[in-house]
């Protein structure tokens, strides 16, 4: 085998291992886009969830949160206290998430009335 032969086929080998190292890129860029497409048009549940109205999902997952606490710590211990009282924190968090009014506050929207000047 000559020298030309050598480099001619190192060439070829050179060439075959640039053309797969392609095709596996395209195939994971064709994955990709084809995961993105997927998440674009079918939005997860849970975000479906947060913009749920009314009390109904928050009032769900604080009787799951509840259940949790209930079947994984024994009543005489002093941590299913706090463990309940998270899942009502959790239920707050819930219930502005839910309705974003109800983070404003009661009279935020309204001016100060003034005694002052009558």
């Amino acid at each position: 085998m000559d020298l030309c032969e050598a480099m001619t086929r190192e060439a070829m080998t050179a060439a075959a291992v640039a053309s797969t190292a392609m095709r596996q890129r395209s195939a994971i860029e064709a994955l990709a886009v084809a995961l993105l497409l997927l998440v674009a048009l079918f939005p997860s549940p849970v975000l479906a969830q947060n913009g749920a109205a009314g009390p109904e999902p928050c009032a769900r997952q604080l009787d799951t949160c509840r259940s949790e606490c209930r079947a994984r710590i024994f009543a005489v211990d002093p941590r299913r206290d706090v463990c309940l009282k998270g899942c009502s924190e959790t239920e707050l968090k819930c219930a502005q998430t839910a309705d974003p009014q109800a983070q404003l506050g009661a009279g935020l929207g309204r001016r100060p009335v003034s005694t002052q000047g009558r």
